[in-house]
């Protein structure tokens, strides 16, 4: 008996599924000579991977279950239903005087504590308590913790996997949350219901990214810390499973999906110094979004700032660039 040799060793699952990614052509691109059909194909599709999330409604059932002053704002840590037997704790802040009602905007956190870092009742961090500025700066805010995190906390893997047997994801139920969110806000006689917006940074971006492609309640839209397409963002390193959702690459790159938003003003920033989202990377992503803006009449709801830091809520233009397009008064 002839034994054959053995083939040099070639790598993993992992090594094989990188170049696999290489030979994926997103179905749904950009495409500026047909932009209803590719809005609404990206958006069906996006929807159908999210799995079937209006299925879950629920009346909300919203609590307050403390309140305070600190400075020159009122504090109410909430909580309201998302799905039968699913709550979701928050913060909400509001300015103790002035006129009403006033622009809300839902801020999402990255990894780490969960909404108590984005209102600075931990220490500031990465996040420099972001909730806490816009509402010292006269707006509404709801800082929810994610799945996961906070008060939320649990094995995000194992949640992931039970999930992935009734065809859900964390993403898609985080998006859920934020949808979910917005209905809470809108029905609180302090908030404009026009003018309702979302701030994510990191993880929070990438979901009130995809929360916002897919409602357009989102008048105004903040991306921190997350940017850039993903062969860079997800194939090359390694991110939570709150991250993912199977199938995603074949429909649609991240420049695409944020490309839904338009014509509605979005400011990205990013840190010259992030190890998770490079910088060149999402420079050349910012373009092909730019392209897509253009196309549709709207480059100047379109920007992006690059500052010298790393992967941190910077804030600099991006709060001026919530005021400018959800004003105050």
């Amino acid at each position: 008996m002839i034994r054959r040799n053995p083939r040099p060793y070639e790598g993993k699952t992992i090594a094989t599924w990188r170049r696999a990614y290489d030979h994926f052509t997103p179905a749904f691109a950009f495409d500026p000579q047909q932009i209803e059909k590719w809005r609404e194909g990206l958006r069906a599709e996006l929807r159908r991977l999210l799995g079937g999330l209006e299925e879950s409604r629920c009346p909300l059932q919203p609590e307050t279950l403390a309140q305070w002053e600190q400075g020159s704002c009122v504090v109410e840590k909430v909580v309201f239903d998302s799905e039968p037997g699913l709550a979701v704790p928050a913060f909400v802040l509001r300015p103790r005087e002035g006129k009403q009602p006033r622009p809300a905007v839902i801020c999402l956190h990255d990894h780490g504590p969960g909404k108590s870092e984005s209102i600075g009742l931990v220490d500031r961090g990465c996040h420099a308590d972001m909730a806490w500025q816009l509402a010292e700066g006269g707006y509404v805010t709801l800082s929810p913790d994610l799945r996961g995190y906070g008060e939320r906390e649990e094995d995000q893997e194992w949640a992931a996997r039970l999930g992935s047997l009734i065809g859900q994801s964390l993403l898609g139920r985080n998006v859920w949350d934020v949808w979910r969110a917005a209905d809470y806000l809108l029905t609180r006689p302090e908030v404009e219901k026009e003018k309702l917006g979302c701030l994510g940074f990191g993880l929070g971006g990438w979901i009130a990214l995809l929360a916002s492609a897919l409602d357009e309640r989102f008048q105004c839209l903040v991306i921190s810390g997350f940017f850039g397409t993903w062969k860079a963002v997800l194939v090359d390193q390694k991110q939570s499973e709150s991250y993912y959702l199977p199938g995603l690459a074949q429909i649609a790159d991240l420049p695409d999906v944020a490309a839904l938003i338009a014509p509605r003003p979005l400011f990205l920033e990013q840190g010259k110094r992030d190890p998770l989202f490079p910088i060149n990377n999402a420079r050349q992503a910012y373009l092909k979004l730019r392209y897509a803006y253009d196309a549709l009449g709207a480059g100047e709801r379109l920007d992006m700032e690059v500052f010298e830091g790393g992967h941190r809520f910077w804030g600099a233009r991006s709060l001026g660039w919530i005021g400018r397009w959800l004003p105050r008064w």
